[in-house]
């Protein structure tokens, strides 16, 4: 990632014109903080994460004409113009990253509130990156979509975290996570019903 920092420069012929995706946000119950790439390089890492039923919700669509317009926090904020980047710094920087020449909607649901600690700004990246990728290509390669979405989060918006929340938001469920520096795997956890309910009568 530190080496490839050139964005996509390719002129791309969409292959949809509409798609909507919706992303879960996470709850971490065991390894966060150590599923930053320094500590994974050095050890193995394991994390214990599910997803939950609130979501980030995405709704991208192709316009005639070439205006790019984001709709967030109801508000309708024409993207061409660049204002109100520090607040929207993440959106536009995956914006530049693609560097898009045709006109669309942009339009963001969130089912909770920023700073929740429920890993709202990964979800909402691989939320946006999954839903170009599907305009592009007309298809989403999970392992490229969490590439993109840690390369875009992590390193040109500098927002600090780990890994944990990409794969879990875009693998969903219950998750053991493992990491070293050659791979990362993730396993489902397959729970019961009583064991669900369990968790969820003790949780706040």
């Amino acid at each position: 990632f530190q080496k490839k920092k050139s964005n996509i420069n390719i002129k791309y012929v969409p292959k949809n014109n509409y798609v909507f995706v919706k992303i879960p946000a996470r709850v971490s119950f065991s390894g966060g903080g150590t599923d930053f790439s320094s500590l994974i390089n050095e050890n193995k890492i394991f994390v214990i994460s599910t997803t939950i039923n609130k979501h980030i919700k995405v709704e991208f669509k192709l316009l005639e004409e070439k205006t790019q317009n984001l709709f967030i926090d109801n508000k309708k904020i024409n993207l061409l113009k660049r204002s109100n980047f520090k607040k929207y710094k993440l959106i536009y920087k995956i914006l530049d990253f693609y560097n898009l020449n045709f006109g669309f909607n942009l339009k963001i649901f969130s089912e909770f509130h920023r700073g929740s600690g429920l890993g709202g700004s990964s979800a909402l990246t691989v939320a946006i990156v999954s839903a170009i990728d599907s305009i592009l290509f007309g298809r989403v390669n999970l392992k490229h979509v969490i590439n993109k979405s840690y390369r875009l989060e992590r390193i040109d918006t500098k927002i600090k975290g780990g890994w944990q929340d990409f794969f879990t938001s875009v693998y969903g469920s219950f998750c053991w996570i493992e990491m070293n520096k050659k791979d990362i795997q993730v396993k489902k956890i397959k729970l019961s019903k009583k064991s669900i309910n369990g968790l969820e009568n003790n949780l706040l």
